[in-house]
């Protein structure tokens, strides 16, 4: 009997292109349904499987392919770069007069409204400054050891919590997906924050079998 469940997710589950929640559900029903569980682990077995082929053998002439084609793409590039490089060189020698003027002007502003006394300043006593851009910082993190090395790119909304990450690099295994999926939902984080508002910002965590580092 079949349970209904799309099965084209695990496929993206194994390979960690999944969100938090999306994992989190696959997680579940596999734990539960023994079908897909079988399903998820011929998928892991047909992986492994493909990784383990040997590569297919170079072509002899491919280092000779590859210099005709290099060679073929810098002279279709020669007319363009000419004229690429004539217009960096034009707006340099534009630059330099520009320069020159908005120092001069600066200068004649200074000359002109620097004696003038000024009766106000611009923050008062109880102005804070805005802070520039910050991005996430963690609070907490849970589930420091999950079982392999992995490397993942988290995105922290607004209020602090992960709502989505992706793997970059380290291990596929069900088993320290499960345990990154949970030391991921239950990790706290100070919010990327812009002009003072908290906002969504992206954090790199690098996890291994002793400690995680964000």
């Amino acid at each position: 009997m079949s349970c209904g469940f799309d099965r084209t997710q695990l496929s993206p589950y194994l390979d960690g292109e999944l969100g938090v929640n999306e994992s989190c559900q696959v997680l579940r029903h596999v734990e539960s349904c023994a079908d897909c569980r079988r399903y998820l682990e011929q998928l892991r077995c047909l992986g492994e499987g493909l990784r383990a082929l040997p590569a297919a053998p170079m072509p002899v002439n491919l280092a000779l392919r590859l210099r005709v084609a290099a060679s073929h793409s810098a002279a279709d590039m020669r007319p363009s770069g000419y004229w690429s490089m004539r217009l960096r060189e034009a707006f340099r020698a534009m630059a330099v007069p520009a320069v020159a003027g908005m120092m001069g002007a600066c200068c004649l502003f200074g000359l002109i409204f620097g004696s003038v006394d000024v009766n106000h300043t611009l923050f008062t006593r109880g102005d804070v400054p805005l802070s520039v851009n910050t991005p996430p910082e963690v609070l907490r993190m849970d589930g420091a050891n999950i079982g392999g090395a992995v490397t993942v790119e988290a995105t922290v909304d607004p209020s602090g919590r992960v709502e989505d990450y992706r793997i970059l690099s380290g291990s596929h295994d069900p088993r320290v997906i499960s345990r990154l999926n949970n030391a991921l939902l239950f990790s706290v984080f100070k919010p990327a924050m812009q002009s003072g508002t908290p906002t969504t910002g992206q954090v790199l965590l690098s996890y291994d079998s002793i400690r995680v580092r964000g």
